[in-house]
């Protein structure tokens, strides 16, 4: 291992039925780390999630950059004529403040849907 140098990892599988593809590089205090799910299908995501009674496949995209100790992330889901997306700034301190988006089709979840809390 060279010191300093950069540190990088990927990921490309499963969990589950659910495909997953990962990566992550680090030089120095610099992170970037991205996490994609092509194209879930709901039975493949309830199998995780047990409480997203999903209608139809999502795909998403999350990705997290910056400078330790302070992080952007954001994130993305589309599901068919819907899209969900959040953005924050985190601290290592565990200060963060955030801001999200959101146009959701009614036909997105089953009836059950998601319950409120």
């Amino acid at each position: 291992m060279r010191v300093p140098g950069a540190v990088w990892s990927s990921f490309d599988g499963y969990f589950g039925n659910l495909p997953v593809s990962a990566s992550v590089h680090v030089k120095g205090d610099q992170v970037d780390a991205n996490i994609d799910v092509p194209r879930g299908l709901p039975e493949d995501v309830q199998a995780l999630l047990a409480e997203w009674p999903l209608r139809q496949a999502v795909s998403g995209h999350v990705e997290a950059t910056g400078t330790l100790p302070v992080l952007q992330a954001n994130a993305r889901f589309d599901l068919d004529a819907s899209r969900i997306t959040a953005s924050a700034p985190s601290h290592s301190a565990g200060t963060s403040a955030s801001s999200s988006t959101s146009r959701v089709a009614r036909s997105t979840f089953a009836r059950s849907g998601p319950r409120r809390r």
